[in-house]
């Protein structure tokens, strides 16, 4: 059995070129754009059909594709177009943005024609509040009714929810779009109400967009997922008692799972509560350990973080050498973290000054990062095969991660948690001074938290 696996991995890696990576667009459809017009080795565009992935490659997006940019809708539009048209080559994983979706429509459908339940009282305060009205969030739900009764609307609780889960300014940002697809500069509250409730329902871009989707994916010895598996999640299957061993098989069993969720809610609101449920981090908080959607792959810092060793150690009997994720920011570069037999590509680069998005693309024989940023110029990051001597990934010894090559130097990283603040300190180091310091890593050969000295081999 394990020889059949490896065959299959082995001729799995042998059907493509390179994957590329995409992450946490969320609206910017400029950045994706710019993208594919400056890697056209990977993508070609052609005036009747569009854009499209050349042969021999294929093209992950991570999740998260709408609410901090003005261009949501053409986003998905895109994705889609592109999954229909070559579904082998492209995959798209469902972020957590992307699934707060039902629970926002979901939300508008239960409480239609009602004024605000108690689930809304306190988002509703916190609004308009920000709108300059004085109010208590001691205020009762009775109060807070005969406040709203002379102008509460359908529009401003769309408002009200899409705030409440941090996506403050995705209601402007989408009459901003309707503006410019519709070519008119006249677009009011209720026709960004009406293209919400029409994108999520039969024949809606963005219902597609959740059903062309899935939760994880494996392409060869990699796994893609939009937050981070965890020991906490890792086999378990919502309403499934049976806890999986197998990444494959599990991962199967997931996307099973979520696919027949999202149908059933796209027939019936009140239906696929589970998959809610599951996806909001109602356990531990935004860094959920129990959901693939939140969980991060760091520390309370913010800093990139290798899993546990009993987690490596599933990863490598399911022959996993390389887990994607998004969600967790990773500062202006998009950052490889790896120990002595696994790697992790954090993709989330949605909050740095950059406006073009790093080139990532995992190959049969490793992993190529290009970033660049206005502040830090050109950066390369490389991991070549499981025993390379690249210092890129790897944590030094006084808490630094090697995040990738500068010219002749290389540039590290660290997070600083200021005030709950996460903030980025970069720094250059040369290659002797890199080895000077050393670098460590988690190496799992069964033993918890071993530290290697990183030495130079000749």
């Amino acid at each position: 059995m394990k020889f059949l696996t490896s065959l299959l991995i082995f001729f799995a890696n042998l059907s493509y070129a390179a994957v590329l990576v995409v992450g946490d667009l969320e609206g910017d459809f400029e950045k994706l754009e710019s993208y594919l017009k400056k890697n056209t080795e990977y993508f070609q565009f052609e005036p009747e059909e569009g854009w499209s992935v050349r042969d021999g490659h294929k093209l992950v997006f991570m999740g998260d594709a709408v609410d901090k940019g003005p261009g949501g809708i053409k986003i998905v539009r895109l994705l889609n177009q592109l999954k229909k048209a070559q579904p082998d080559q492209v995959s798209l994983i469902l972020g957590n943005r992307d699934i707060n979706k039902m629970l926002v429509y979901t939300l508008l459908k239960k409480t239609q024609g009602m004024g605000p339940s108690e689930i809304l009282r306190l988002p509703y305060i916190r609004y308009l509040k920000e709108t300059g009205m004085h109010l208590e969030e001691s205020l009762s739900l009775n109060a807070l009714t005969s406040i709203l009764e002379p102008f509460d609307s359908e529009e401003l609780r769309l408002k009200v929810i899409l705030k409440g889960m941090n996506a403050e300014n995705a209601f402007e940002f989408m009459r901003e779009e309707l503006k410019e697809l519709l070519n008119t500069p006249l677009v009011d509250d209720s026709m960004v109400y009406r293209e919400f409730i029409r994108s999520m329902e039969k024949g809606g871009e963005f219902l597609e967009f959740l059903k062309l989707g899935q939760v994880m994916h494996v392409i060869g010895d990699s796994v893609f997922v939009h937050g981070g598996i965890s020991n906490e999640n890792f086999g378990k299957v919502p309403g499934v008692a049976t806890r999986y061993s197998d990444t494959r098989e599990w991962i199967t069993a997931m996307n099973e799972w979520a696919n027949s969720e999202i149908s059933n809610w796209s027939e019936d609101f009140r239906r696929g509560k589970a998959l809610l449920d599951y996806h909001a981090p109602r356990i531990s908080g935004k860094s959920s350990k129990e959901s693939v959607f939140y969980h991060r792959y760091s520390d309370s810092s913010g800093n990139p973080k290798l899993p546990s060793s009993g987690l490596l150690k599933k990863f490598e009997n399911s022959k996993i050498k390389r887990a994607v994720s998004a969600h967790t920011p990773v500062g202006e570069v998009a950052t490889i973290i790896k120990s002595h037999k696994f790697e992790i590509i954090m993709s989330d680069v949605s909050s740095a000054y950059s406006d073009e998005l790093p080139l990532i693309k995992l190959e049969p024989n490793g992993t190529l990062i290009e970033s660049y940023s206005p502040q830090l110029g050109d950066v390369v990051s490389k991991s070549v095969g499981q025993r390379s001597l690249l210092p890129d990934g790897y944590l030094t010894k006084d808490g630094f991660r090697v995040v990738g090559q500068r010219g002749d130097n290389y540039l590290l990283l660290r997070f600083r948690n200021r005030n709950g603040k996460f903030t980025p300190e970069y720094i250059e180091r040369s290659l002797d001074e890199i080895y000077r310091i050393g670098l460590k890593s988690v190496i799992e050969r069964g033993l918890k938290g071993c530290l290697e000295v990183f030495t130079q081999e000749n």
